[in-house]
């Protein structure tokens, strides 16, 4: 895996929606390469016990924020967090987001307010709060979550989509703005993915026809190629979305129409 191996130690990395689904398995792949975490959530009782996990896995320092990420208070506070326990910040990974289908005609305003909020504006408020940290420092790698649902169409995602498909273009136009500076910004998109609590993102009778591999990406391997683009081991790439998902955005007509 691309992850598998990267040198964290010692690095300080923040990561939202660090309670459940990627973003926890990001925070116990970054503690068992012995990173210092900061770790956010909106659910406290799963936020202690992503940090009781994370411990298990050996690391000995985290900070926890209970919160929502999207706010300007909560990822001014995650920054803020990092820098008064270890002095400086050297990873971000924004993960963490719910969605409602919907026909696109039957969207609410609240809907599309909340995808919006959670999956475009939350990850530039924190990409914001970091960035400028780590531009004062002059390092860092922010990593944001994004969707193959941001690359193609699909029935009944439309405010989903659109909220991803701009979190990628923030991703290209943080790389490189900042890239100079020492900053990496890229993007992980998932596919169909296996939540370590068994909970699936997509319906798993369709995996056979939507995934040419047959099967889930397991959001360890997600985590996996977070760490990788926040360590020593990919200082080229900034401005990149990389989509793990089994092959699915690329083969989709294959796995769409060919049974197996």
């Amino acid at each position: 895996m691309p992850g598998a191996g990267a040198n964290l130690a010692g690095r300080i990395v923040a990561i939202t929606g660090a309670g459940s689904g990627i973003g926890g398995a990001v925070a116990l792949a970054a503690a068992t390469e012995k990173a210092r975490l900061v770790l956010c959530d909106l659910d406290s009782n799963a936020l202690a016990a992503t940090a009781s996990d994370c411990r298990v896995r050996g690391a000995t320092a985290i900070e926890t924020i209970a919160g929502d990420a999207s706010s300007r208070a909560t990822a001014r506070a995650l920054v803020d967090s990092a820098i008064m326990a270890f002095g400086r910040i050297d990873g971000l990974v924004c993960a963490g987001m719910t969605r409602r289908h919907a026909a696109a005609e039957n969207v609410s305003e609240d809907d599309w307010a909340a995808n919006l909020e959670q999956g475009l504006t939350g990850p530039f408020r924190c990409a914001q709060e970091a960035g400028r940290a780590m531009l004062a420092q002059g390092s860092g790698s922010i990593v944001i979550i994004t969707s193959t649902g941001g690359q193609m169409a699909a029935p009944g995602i439309a405010a989903y989509a659109a909220a991803k498909a701009g979190a990628a273009g923030l991703v290209r136009q943080l790389g490189v703005e900042w890239a100079a500076r020492g900053v990496r910004v890229n993007a992980v998109a998932p596919g169909v993915t296996l939540a370590p609590d068994g909970r699936m993102s997509f319906e798993s009778d369709l995996i056979e026809r939507m995934v040419p591999t047959g099967k889930p990406v397991l959001a360890d391997e997600i985590a996996q190629t977070c760490l990788f683009l926040l360590s020593d081991a990919a200082p080229g790439l900034t401005g990149q979305e990389l989509t793990v998902d089994g092959g699915a955005t690329v083969g989709r007509g294959f796995a769409c129409y060919t049974q197996r």
